[in-house]
This record gives C-alpha cells, sequence and structure tokens, in this order.
C-alpha cells in the first residue's frame, strides 16, 4: 500500500496548501469531472478510512462529487480523472490540443479533452501507445506513481531501491526509475506482505491519498525558513571566506526579538545566533519534509533577563521559528517582497539562490570609525526613526566595496539597533564577554565601502557610500600616567615604517589641548589640569588607522575622608568645598567588597551622591555584605590615591522607642495597640489604655524616676516642649534637645507624657540608617547615656554607649514601604556600655503583694534589698501567665507594661510592679488569674531580671475594708508633723530641697486620702508606713562645711599674706554658724575685728558672720561683696571668699 505521511504533517499541510500557488490556480479553474446538479454530500467523505486527504482535496475545489451529490470515493478512477485531479493540484493550464488530437480516442466534444491538452502540455504523460490516451482505461498504481514523478521531476537510475518488493519484477520498464525515485525519497511503500502491485487499479480514495502524500513534490510555495548565514549569504557575496554564526556570552539579548529581530537561533541557552529566519520560494519537487515544519499550533517560550526584569514570553506560530532547528520552516499565505528560492541538490541539501526583489535606494549618511567598543571598526548609518520603523525587521546587512567583495553583516555582533554596524578584522577578540569572528571581515582593510545593501522585512535598501577602511596593523600606542606637577611623561608607539605620525591631545570632553608635545618618546607640558586625556596619532596619508591612548595627569593630595559614622565622605580639615567638589566630580569607579561599580555610562552606579553621601538604594548594597561589612574603594579620574570607606552592614545603637513601637515585636497581649482609655482608675489617671503615652499632672512622678530610662515630654504654659535627659538637682534638669539647664518651676509646667523607652538597643541595617537618625532620637555609639537623679538607693549614671550584635535586649530595626518595625528583642551576653560587663542584679528580693486596690493595679509585685541598681537600670517589665503550669512551660499570655502606669521604683522603698486591668492586661479566657506567674524586668546594661511566684485569691481584686478609725487618727497624725515641718519653709526651698519636696508629695497625698471615703485599708497602711521615714529625712540637718581662702594685704602692706579657713554650719538650708582662724599672732587682731566687729569713730561695724547668719545657701553664695569692719577690710573680705568656697560644695 501507499506511504502515508505523519498526522501532524498532514495537519500543517492543510493551512500552507490552502494557500499554495497551486491551490490558488486549481480553485479558479474550477473545473468539474462532470457536471454536477447537487451540492455533493461530504458524509461518505467524513467516515472515509482516508477522510483526511479526501475533505482537504473537496476543499480545495480539486475534488468534485458527481451529477447525483456524490463522492464515490471507492469508486475506481480512470485516467481522465486522475489527470484532471492532478492538473488541478499542480496549478497546470497551459494547453497543447494539436497533441491531444493525435489521439485517437480523446475527441474535442469529450469533456476530458481539455485535460488531457493540460497533461500533454505538462509533460507528465504520453499515453497508452502513440495514438491512445486510454482516458476512461482504470489508472494501474505504476502509472499514478510514474506521472507524479514526472511532475516532480523524481527518478533514479538506481533500481536496487526496488529490490524491497517481492513483486518488483512486475514493474513496467517505463515506470522502474519514477518508483525507483519516490521509493527513495520515502514516498512509496509496499503492503505488508512485502509486494507492490504496480499494475493493480486505484479507487477514486487511494489517488486522492497518493497525490496528498505527494504534495510538497506537485506544488510551489513561499515558507519563512531559518537559514544559516553561511547558506543566506553564499549566494550574495563575493567573499571566499563563509560568514559565520554569532557565538555569545550575553545570553538573554540573543533572545530578545526587540534587538535580534529576523534572526534564529537553535540552542535554547541562547549562546549563539545560528542564521536569518528569511522568505523563500521553495520549487515543484524540492521536498521538506526532512525539515521542522513549524504551523499556527507551534509554540515556545522563551524567558529573558534585561536590565535586571525578567519576562517569560510565549512565541507562537510562524514567530516560534525564532528558537528552532536550522531549515525550520513555515508557510506563507502570500508571495512575500523578497525571497530567496531553494534547490535541492542530488546530496539532500538546500541551496539557496540570490534575493529576488526590488531594490529600493535611500539617501543616508554614513560615517567610519576606526574606534568602537564593538569592535574594530563601525559604520554609523544617518537613517531617520521613520525609515527603521518602516525597515521592520533588518535580516542582514551587505557591505560592498569598490575592489569587488562584499561582506555579510551579522546580528548583534556587527548589526546593532538597525544603525550601528561594527566589525573585527583581528586585533579585538571578544566584545562584552563574548567572542568575536574577523576572518570573513579581514579583507575589508584598505578597500573602500560604496554600497550598504539592507535586507528587511519590506524589502531591500540600498546606500550609496565612499568609505574608506584605513588598515590596522597591531600597532600600539601607550601614554604612562603621571602627576600634573611631574610636567612630562612617558610615550611608547610601535608603528608601521611608512606610518607618517601626527600626533595631537584631547581632555575628557575631547577639546584640544594646547601646549603638549610629543618628542624623542616623551610628552610634555608646561602647565596642565589635572584629568583625563587623550593622544592620538594620525597617518598623515592616511593609509593607516589612527591609534589614541588615554592616560591621567594626577595629584598626590586627597581632599576627602570617611565621615564618622561612615555614611559618607566628606572634606578633610585641610581641603575646600571646590576640592571636595572636583574629587567627587571626578569618581569613576567604586569597589564594593571586590565588585567593580562604574560611576557613569550605560550601566552606570553611582555609589557616591554629589554630596557625598553614600546611596545605599543602589546594586552594590543589595547584595549580601562581606564579613559584616562593605568595603567601598573609590577611585577618582586625576587622584593617585584612593579612598577606602569601610560601611558596617548594620549599625548598632541606642534609640527612643514608643511603648508601641517596643511592645509591637514582643508577641504580648494587644501588641501593637497604641489606643488610650477614657475610663479613669481609683486614682483619678487614665492609665487602662494600651500601649499609648501615659500622663501626669505637674507631680514629680515621672519626672526624676521617669528620666533614668524612659522618654519624657514637658508641656508647659508657653507651648514649648521639653524633654528632660537628666537633673542636676531637684529642679533643674538638662534638656535632650538643646543641652540646656532649665528650672521646672520657672518654665511653667502644665502636664508631661512618658511616651517610650529612652536607650533601646538597635540593629539597623546600613541602608537604612540615614533615614532612622532622621526619624528617630538616637544615641550613636561612643556618645553619653545620662539619665536619673540620685536620691538615696537611686543613682543617677553616665554611661558611654557601645551596642554590638550581642548587646542584650537588641531589637532590629526594619523599613518597609516607609514604615518602620522593631522585631523581638534578643537576650544577649554584652552589656551595651562601654568598658562594662552585663550586670547580674544580685541581692535583689520580691514578693508578690496582697491586693490592695490602689494605682488602678490588677497584680503587684514589690522587689526590695539591694534593688537600687536594677531600679535605675530598669526599662520595662514583661508578665507571663501560665495559668495552672507550675513547670513554667507554656506560657498562657504574655503583657506588656509602661512606666508611672504600671512599673515604678522608689528611692527608699523597692521597686514596685503593677500589672492594670487596662486594654492591655485581659486574661485569658477561662482563667481567674491564680496560679503560676513570671515577672521579667529588662534593665539598660542588665542581664534579664525574673521572678516566678504563685497568685492566689488573696493577691487578686476583691473587695478591700476601708480605713479604719486607728488608721485615720494615725495619719491625721502624720500628716500634721509633715504639715508643721513644711510650714518653716517657702514653696522654693521645698522643691529645692529633695527631702522637703518628697514630704510634700506624700503630705498631699495624705490630705486626699483623708478626704476621700472611700480609702482603703491597704493604701492607708502604705502611707503611714512610709511617712515617717519621709518625715525623719526632711528634718533640718546640721551640716558644718570648710572653705579656705588667701588673706592678701591691700597696698599698705601693714601685715603678711596668710590662709584662712572658715567653717560654716547649715541647718535646713541656712547659715546657723560661721567661725573662721589662720594668721597667727601677728594677724590676730585684725582677724578678731572681721569675725566680731568694733567700733571706731563712733560708728559700730557688724562682724561678717553676724551679717551672714540666717540667710540662705543661696543668698551667701549669690553676693559679690561684703560690709568690711574698718581696719579689718582684707580680712573681711577673705572671709567672706572662704564661706562662699565652703558652701560651693555639692553637698551644701
Amino acid at each position: 500500500m501507499y506511504r502515508g505521511t505523519p498526522t501532524e504533517r498532514k495537519n500543517n499541510m492543510l493551512n500552507w496548501l490552502k494557500r499554495s500557488l497551486g491551490g490558488l490556480l486549481a480553485l479558479c479553474m474550477l473545473i468539474s469531472l462532470v457536471p454536477t446538479a447537487l451540492a455533493a454530500d461530504r458524509s461518505e467523505l467524513e467516515d472515509h478510512w482516508a477522510s483526511e486527504s479526501l475533505l482537504y482535496f473537496a476543499d480545495e475545489g480539486w475534488l468534485q462529487g458527481y451529477k447525483d451529490g456524490t463522492y464515490r470515493p471507492d469508486s475506481k478512477i480512470s485516467r481522465a480523472e486522475f489527470l484532471t485531479i492532478l492538473n488541478r493540484v499542480c496549478g497546470f493550464t497551459d494547453r497543447d490540443d494539436e497533441a491531444a488530437k493525435r489521439f485517437t480516442d480523446v475527441k474535442e466534444t469529450d469533456w476530458y479533452f481539455e485535460q488531457v491538452s493540460i497533461a500533454l502540455a505538462a509533460g507528465y504523460t504520453n499515453g497508452t501507445s502513440a495514438t491512445t490516451m486510454s482516458p476512461r482505461a482504470q489508472i494501474t498504481r505504476q502509472e499514478a506513481f510514474t506521472m507524479i514523478a514526472r511532475v516532480a521531476g523524481v527518478s533514479s537510475e538506481d533500481l536496487s531501491v526496488l529490490d524491497k518488493f517481492s513483486d518488483a519484477d512486475t514493474i513496467g520498464n517505463f515506470a522502474k526509475p519514477a518508483i525507483a525515485g519516490l521509493t527513495a525519497a520515502g514516498y512509496v511503500e509496499g503492503y505488508k506482505d512485502g509486494k507492490l502491485l504496480p499494475k493493480r487499479s486505484i479507487s477514486r480514495a487511494e489517488a486522492v491519498k497518493t497525490m496528498y502524500s505527494c504534495l510538497d513534490l506537485l506544488t510551489s510555495r513561499y515558507v519563512l525558513m531559518n537559514i544559516p548565514y553561511a547558506d543566506f549569504y553564499a549566494a550574495e557575496l563575493q567573499n571566499d571566506v563563509a560568514v559565520d554564526g554569532v557565538t555569545s556570552a550575553t545570553l538573554n539579548k540573543t533572545r530578545t526579538p526587540g534587538l535580534v529581530g529576523g534572526s534564529y537561533h537553535v540552542g535554547a541557552d541562547g549562546s549563539d545566533i545560528t542564521g536569518i529566519t528569511f522568505p523563500v520560494k521553495v520549487g515543484k519537487g524540492v521536498s521538506l519534509k526532512e525539515f521542522t515544519r513549524i504551523t499556527d499550533e507551534s509554540k515556545v517560550e522563551i524567558t529573558v533577563t534585561n536590565r535586571g526584569n525578567t519576562s517569560t514570553t510565549t512565541y507562537t506560530g510562524k514567530d516560534a521559528l525564532f528558537e528552532s532547528a536550522s531549515y525550520s520552516y513555515y508557510v506563507l499565505s502570500e508571495a512575500p517582497a523578497c525571497y530567496k528560492e531553494a534547490t535541492l541538490g542530488k546530496d539532500g541539501k538546500l541551496t539557496f539562490g540570490k534575493i529576488q526583489g526590488e531594490a529600493k535606494e535611500l539617501t543616508a549618511t554614513a560615517t567610519l570609525s576606526t574606534s568602537s567598543r564593538y569592535g574594530d571598526y563601525q559604520v554609523d548609518v544617518d537613517l531617520d526613526a521613520d525609515t527603521v520603523k518602516n525597515m521592520g525587521n533588518v535580516y542582514g546587512v551587505i557591505f560592498s566595496t569598490k575592489e569587488g567583495s562584499d561582506y555579510g553583516m551579522r546580528h548583534l555582533e556587527n548589526v546593532w539597533r538597525t544603525t550601528e554596524i561594527a566589525w573585527c578584522s583581528g586585533f579585538t577578540s571578544e566584545v562584552h564577554g563574548c567572542p568575536t569572528s574577523s576572518d570573513h571581515y579581514k579583507a575589508m582593510m584598505g578597500q573602500t565601502i560604496d554600497q550598504i545593501t539592507y535586507i528587511t522585512g519590506s524589502g531591500l535598501y540600498t546606500i550609496a557610500a565612499d568609505l574608506y577602511v584605513p588598515v590596522k596593523t597591531g600597532s600600539t600606542l601607550e601614554v604612562a600616567t603621571a602627576l600634573a606637577s611631574a610636567k612630562e611623561t612617558t610615550v611608547t608607539a610601535v608603528l608601521p615604517e611608512d606610518y607618517q605620525p601626527v600626533y595631537a591631545v584631547t581632555n575628557a570632553k575631547g577639546e584640544a589641548v594646547s601646549g603638549m608635545e610629543v618628542k624623542d618618546g616623551k610628552l610634555t607640558w608646561s602647565e596642565a589640569a589635572v584629568g583625563a586625556y587623550t593622544l592620538t596619532v594620525t597617518d598623515k596619508a592616511g593609509k593607516y588607522a589612527p591609534l589614541s591612548a588615554s592616560f591621567q595627569l594626577q595629584t598626590d593630595a586627597m581632599p576627602a575622608e570617611a565621615s564618622a559614622d561612615n555614611q559618607s565622605i566628606v572634606k578633610t580639615a585641610d581641603a575646600t568645598d571646590a576640592d571636595f567638589a572636583a574629587f567627587v566630580a571626578a569618581i569613576t569607579s567604586v569597589n564594593v567588597n571586590g565588585t567593580d561599580y562604574a560611576a557613569s555610562g550605560k550601566r552606570g552606579v553611582k555609589v557616591i551622591k554629589e554630596d557625598g553621601t553614600i546611596d545605599f538604594t543602589t546594586a552594590p548594597f543589595q547584595a549580601e555584605a562581606v564579613d559584616g561589612k562593605y568595603v567601598l574603594t573609590i577611585t577618582a579620574t586625576g587622584y593617585e590615591k584612593t579612598l577606602t570607606v569601610t560601611v558596617p552592614a548594620t549599625y548598632y545603637l541606642y534609640a527612643s522607642l514608643t511603648y508601641e513601637e517596643y511592645w509591637s515585636g514582643e508577641g504580648v497581649y494587644a501588641a501593637g495597640n497604641a489606643s488610650s482609655s477614657q475610663e479613669a482608675d481609683a486614682r483619678g489617671e487614665y492609665d487602662k489604655g494600651g500601649y499609648d503615652a501615659v500622663t501626669r499632672a505637674t507631680s514629680n512622678h515621672g519626672l526624676h524616676r521617669g528620666s533614668y530610662q524612659q522618654d519624657v515630654t514637658i508641656h508647659t504654659e508657653s507651648g514649648k516642649d521639653y524633654d528632660p535627659l537628666y537633673w542636676t538637682d531637684a529642679n533643674n534638669f538638662v534638656d535632650r534637645k538643646d543641652g540646656e539647664v532649665y528650672n521646672k518651676t520657672e518654665i511653667g509646667i502644665v502636664n508631661y507624657e512618658i511616651t517610650g523607652i529612652k536607650y533601646v538597643p538597635v540593629a539597623v541595617r546600613a541602608q537604612d540608617y540615614a533615614q532612622f537618625v532622621k526619624d528617630y532620637e538616637v544615641t550613636l555609639n561612643g556618645e553619653t547615656l545620662y539619665g536619673g537623679f540620685s536620691e538615696k538607693n537611686l543613682s543617677a549614671y553616665t554611661e558611654v554607649a557601645a551596642v554590638t550584635a550581642n548587646t542584650n535586649g537588641l531589637k532590629a530595626a526594619a523599613l518597609t514601604d516607609g514604615k518602620w518595625s522593631f522585631g523581638a528583642r534578643q537576650t544577649g551576653t554584652d552589656s551595651g556600655l562601654k568598658d562594662k560587663a552585663l550586670t547580674t542584679a544580685e541581692g535583689a528580693e520580691g514578693a508578690v503583694k496582697p491586693y490592695s486596690g490602689n494605682y488602678g493595679e490588677f497584680l503587684r509585685f514589690d522587689i526590695g534589698g539591694n534593688y537600687g541598681g536594677l531600679g535605675a537600670a530598669m526599662q520595662t517589665v514583661q508578665w507571663t501567665y501560665y495559668g495552672t503550669d507550675s513547670t513554667y512551660t507554656k506560657a498562657l499570655q504574655t503583657y506588656g507594661t509602661k512606666f508611672a502606669a504600671d512599673n515604678w521604683m522608689h528611692k527608699a522603698m523597692g521597686i514596685q510592679l503593677g500589672l492594670t486591668d487596662s486594654i492591655r492586661c485581659q486574661l485569658p479566657e477561662g482563667t481567674d488569674g491564680t496560679g503560676y506567674w513570671a515577672i521579667t524586668i529588662y534593665g539598660l546594661g542588665y542581664a534579664d531580671y525574673t521572678a516566678k511566684f504563685e497568685v492566689t485569691a488573696e493577691n487578686l481584686p476583691a473587695k478591700v475594708a476601708p480605713m479604719t478609725d486607728e488608721q485615720k487618727t494615725q495619719l491625721t497624725a502624720l500628716k500634721d508633723q509633715a504639715g508643721e515641718l513644711l510650714s518653716k519653709y517657702d514653696d522654693a526651698a521645698i522643691q529645692a530641697t529633695p527631702a522637703l519636696a518628697a514630704l510634700k508629695e506624700h503630705y498631699d497625698e495624705a490630705v486626699a486620702m483623708l478626704a476621700n471615703p472611700d480609702a482603703t485599708e491597704p493604701e492607708a497602711a502604705e502611707l503611714i508606713a512610709e511617712l515617717p521615714a519621709l518625715i525623719e529625712a526632711a528634718k533640718p540637718q546640721s551640716v558644718t562645711y570648710t572653705g579656705t581662702a588667701t588673706t592678701t594685704p591691700d597696698e599698705d602692706g601693714d601685715f603678711t599674706a596668710y590662709l584662712l579657713t572658715a567653717k560654716v554650719t547649715v541647718e535646713g538650708g541656712k547659715i546657723t554658724a560661721i567661725t573662721a582662724e589662720g594668721g597667727g599672732d601677728e594677724n590676730a587682731k585684725y582677724l578678731g575685728w572681721a569675725v566680731s566687729g568694733r567700733t571706731r569713730g563712733g560708728k559700730d561695724y557688724v562682724g561678717v558672720p553676724a551679717q551672714l547668719i540666717g540667710k540662705t545657701v543661696e543668698e551667701v553664695t549669690a553676693l559679690s561683696g561684703i560690709d568690711a569692719v574698718s581696719g579689718a577690710t582684707c580680712s573681711s573680705n577673705s572671709i567672706l571668699e572662704a564661706v562662699q568656697t565652703a558652701l560651693k560644695n555639692p553637698a551644701a
């Protein structure tokens, strides 16, 4: 039986045959086998074994039905019918009526006369004898094969291929060459039993099936075909060296049609461009069955990354040729503007003729350069944008020379964006990492290009040119870099003997530089600016290509250095602003961790901004740091030295965070909730909110104690806000914003807020550092940490920041879409303080307290013992509830806290920690708060302090007994004692004296409690317990201070200078006694007058001590002079000086 084609090939064949030349001509003929009266019924074709070929032929009009509307596919087909169908398929229309008339069985009135005449004109049949055509006889297999082979021009003298058929000896001699050719080409196969049955007649279906299998031999058509460069250019060029494919290391450009449109590649890795996808006319008898057929159903996906953007494109139909084998083809529906004609050699290989199509002349200017980033030479063609757009894909470019040679240009390596065409002649072996091919182009040196031909998707375009290609010989030119102050440098030139050199120097702007001369291997100058220069030597005769060498004239000065935070470069102490700006402008590259980044150009990365700051948004900083840092080596044109800046990948520092920011990353209850509550607690304060600021009125709660570790903002009557950093005494604080000292009374406090934690150790990426320090109050490593006001067990501190990656409590800052967030604190082993180990709280002992109901608390845990250091360092506290888990393994909930609202430390009575019934603290459903708890104190420079305890009903909110009558009596007595003591001082003195200020605070609390009918027994007991110690501490204390002064004689010179010592007794802030001694017997008289006073000339003079006793310390220290005792002026003044010196003691 006949050889069938693969199903895919048949399906694909439908599209191209519908549009093929033969099909079009056949449709125009519309010649029926017999006139039809009824539309043929296609159902008998649809279910037939040969339905595919039958339906196709019917659709094309090649197979037509009978008068009765039938196709009769299984009826035997006559020779006349076979000729008719074959003529239609092949599009034959020419006739030879005279030849037809010589056959006695063919009359002009017969319906088949015309078809016989056409067949005879086509030359594929000679009849069954000299005078007979046998048109009505059934056609045999060997006759059908012979006619097809003759149309296709297929024949073979090697008849051995027929031996495969067991009945080969029955094949007629006339048919053997034809059948042998078809068999060798794979178009004819025998039956399963090995027979051919050449003399067997065939049905209409078998005839159609046979022709369908051989369609590519019977028709000519146009296709788009992948043609290797060498094959494409072979017929176009006068050049003995073939054109190579392009080998590329630029794996993405080769697979980006917008850059290499009109080309194709075989390998999916993009390592080459194989050739050109171009229209081809395939003549009759040229079989493409060995090559890949691309159809509308074909597709290929290609993923590329260009300029950091990765995209995947699906190419379908003819576009799928872009990544397909050589000689793959897609059948075109219409004739193209230009094409090549393919022929098939005896070796089975395709060859391609010259391009057929009209060439259009363009007027454009072409310029040639002997220096190019893309090769040894480059021609730029001045085509306007519209022309380039109208050209469409550029398949190839041909340079023709006056000397009669032609050179074919390839995509990417030679042709770039249509107008830039570069090539190599053996002197540039690699461009952008891609090896170059130069053998084909070497002979162009010394020739003159007189025509440029563009082969494009819209046709051929020619441009007249006159471009001499100067000869390159491997000559070299080098200029040594030198200091501008040296006034000379070495020039090394290796040139051909007949090269006539002419030298010229240009600066970085391309401007000619005068005053420089090349002579005897030296380039000399008298004055020259630092910078980049180019020395160019040209051949006066014009035969050879110019040579250029870049060099620098440099300075050994370096006007820039790294900033203290390594976030920028800044000018050095001896540099001017202009010096620094010139250096920044001259930066050519920055090497970051071993990778060079050019500061300008197509892929330039400007790491250093114009103001010297480092741009952390650039590519180098998107890569991982090396050993925790980015090492920048900055190179600038004209500067002999490079500048190195080492940027830590992570900056470690202290930052002030709000409570919401701090707790949001800790996983505590209501984390991130900064809402406030309008529900007052038992103290009338609004502490039941989330992690909002804590607001207080003008009492000292939160001012002195808050300044240890919290951020406090004071609001004043004037509208100005203050942020106390620490307190110099009970009344005066240093403001964090301006560093000035302010008096709390004088500024007029309205209220204040405790907003968060002052010194949280934070890790910030280098890329985010600059923004972070803009957005947050920070303390950098090496800067000073201040806090507090020393009172009894609590001591103010001064430390130096030294945050590390292992600092206890460190949080990582992250910037996302302009919003900062902070991760969970880490447990570390470093203190974050310079020269200090992490401190462990030793001797601090705590216990959970019975419920008292004050301060709106839910639970309370107090710590006594050696608590002072931990109290001063306390930043915040976390509570953890474990429910019934006595192993403290599985936490049910954790809670964050705020200073003053929850956490407090007393100067004498320990750390007092509360857990407030609030938005930030609600028990898990189904629990009542009894069970096992833990509190953890986080402190500056301290290891985490954790205490575990069990809570019972007595520790939880319950009805509390009211204050007893006995407590009222005790509290009234204590209040009266405190009031009597306070009445001896004015408000200024009270506020100036810490002990008095603390007593006044508790006195006011006692007054309020006695007036409160709902005061409870526990809170009364607590206040009664605290007041006696405060009263005792506020009682006047008698303290003596000593000061000295040198008593110097006046112009009378009536005594010898001596050292005077004064002892001053202070009680309750006032001076109660003064004694003075010194000077020996010689001066005893004068000192006695100055101490005790005297009467002279009728006037009483009061001694100095009497003038000062009763005055306050502040009054005496403010005096600028004293009423001196007559005759003892020097001693009087010396006593005042010694007293003031004594009172300068801080304790006074």
